[in-house]
């Protein structure tokens, strides 16, 4: 039922078009402008102008009774028609039903908290013909998306959420459960309350929003088996739109993401499993994986986030390097390497500045050395490319400090002829780019251009044993 009003003169056409553009559920008496944000301002002039409030003989509204009684309602400074007060008596049958809010309900059971015991069940029988009725993922979406929506519209739900470890709960009993129920809806659920976090803000929302992003966006073990489509859309979401916000970094701890999307990348997203070569314990293979091509997809997607997360701020900090060295370290597989590689050398490229001098102070070196070593030129040529980048940056006193104590320019002969008795015309053509301190990030299988006239050579006698003085190299 809605309020019902008595004015003491007629309404003009445009009075009532403007409260009926208020709708049903209006209960007030026209007296403030702000209970009214989202109509236009000419309506607001012609609703709050003091016209309407205070031509009111009576107002009577559900929610103003007293047992039998509905009270007048209508402002106070109102010239009185009534003898007696105005209060309107209900019928005999005719009683007051009181509602109450969803938030105050469900804080009268308990809190939200009472909500994640029904995750529990999604894998249940439904139904007297247990094993023919089929799952039924809506179901799954509708309670997620209750509970986001819980979450945007109340501080108290988000305060229940951080006391009980709301999201924790809900991605451990959403691991347990078919990963069926995860659904492209259950997804935009969680990436609507996202994007609610970091835009409005709440007393509660940065804690609220580090929960949702530990245990469920950034969680690999929740979406490793989801339906292919689902898990793109999350990493393309973070690689694009979420990084957007610049206040989004008093909300990420940003070194603990960069080690968290390389271990991501290393147990759950391998393009080739590491048992073998890397002896690593692979994860991911309880259930179905994307297709190899999904895969290098979806990596590509995690190293636009990872690049555009290191680079937010004053640059590179140096563990988030040595995540980086650690992976191309420790990993063997040349299908698991390319793109690692490929971005770390893109990063030496485009921010030297920042690059150098922390590569210089974990020993990069090494991680290059190491992967020369393998039995695939197109990452021998990668490595080449990532020193090359690494020494044209430099100063000479820190190229001489790098690379003369140990000798390391006869080293990398060794590591070059190491699968072969020569070198190809590509290799051949890095080598010439580190020379003349002119890398492109382009791998060359013709014949180098001509030097321009501008080109200089730093120390021509540090390449003599790579090849261009080296009687070993046919």
């Amino acid at each position: 039922m809605s309020a019902v009003y008595l004015f003491a003169e007629a309404l003009t056409a445009h009075q009532v078009c403007a409260i009926h553009r208020l709708g049903p559920g209006y209960q007030s008496q026209f007296r403030f402008e702000g209970e009214s944000m989202a109509l236009p301002e000419s309506l607001k002039r012609v609703l709050y102008d003091g016209k309407l409030s205070s031509a009111l003989v009576f107002m009577y509204n559900p929610v103003a009774t007293d047992s039998q009684l509905c009270l007048q309602a209508a402002p106070k400074g109102n010239v009185s028609y009534y003898v007696h007060t105005p209060h309107a008596l209900m019928l005999q049958d005719v009683k007051a039903v009181t509602t109450y809010s969803i938030h105050s309900t469900l804080n009268s059971i308990g809190g939200i908290q009472v909500l994640f015991p029904l995750l529990a069940q999604l894998d249940l029988p439904m139904g007297l013909v247990p094993l023919q009725e089929p799952r039924r993922p809506s179901i799954c979406a509708t309670l997620i998306g209750f509970i986001c929506e819980m979450c945007e519209s109340s501080n108290t739900v988000q305060q229940h959420m951080i006391q009980n470890k709301g999201f924790l709960v809900m991605s451990y009993q959403l691991q347990r459960a078919s990963r069926d129920h995860i659904t492209d809806e259950v997804l935009h659920s969680f990436l609507s309350l996202t994007k609610h976090l970091l835009t409005v803000y709440s007393s509660n929302g940065e804690l609220l929003l580090k929960h949702l992003l530990d245990h469920i966006l950034f969680n690999p073990a929740l979406w490793i088996y989801t339906p292919t489509a689902v898990q793109t859309k999350l990493y393309a979401y973070l690689a694009t739109e979420f990084l957007g916000d610049t206040q989004i970094y008093n909300n990420v701890r940003r070194v603990s993401t960069v080690l968290q999307t390389m271990h991501t990348l290393k147990y759950y997203y391998w393009v080739v499993n590491p048992r073998n070569k890397s002896g690593i314990t692979p994860k991911g293979l309880d259930g179905p994986r994307p297709n190899q091509n999904d895969i290098l997809a979806i990596r590509a997607y995690m190293l636009i986030f990872l690049k555009q997360l290191i680079l937010k701020g004053n640059g590179v900090k140096e563990d988030e390097l040595q995540s980086i060295l650690n992976y191309l370290t420790t990993v063997h597989e040349d299908e698991n390497l390319h793109d690692v590689l490929q971005m770390l050398m893109n990063l030496m490229a485009e921010h030297p500045a920042s690059m150098v001098p922390a590569f210089d102070c974990k020993n990069g070196v090494r991680a290059i050395f190491k992967l020369l070593g393998s039995t695939n030129e197109s990452i021998r040529l990668q490595a080449l490319k990532l020193l090359g980048y690494f020494l044209s940056r430099s100063t000479h006193k820190r190229k001489h400090d790098v690379m003369t104590p140990h000798n390391l320019y006869m080293l990398l002969a060794e590591r070059l002829l190491l699968h072969s008795d020569h070198l190809t015309m590509a290799t051949y053509n890095a080598l010439y780019e580190m020379l003349t301190e002119h890398i492109s990030s382009q791998i060359l299988y013709t014949k180098h251009s001509e030097p321009e006239s501008h080109y200089r050579t730093g120390k021509p006698n540090d390449l003599e044993g790579c090849g261009y003085a080296n009687p070993s190299v046919k």
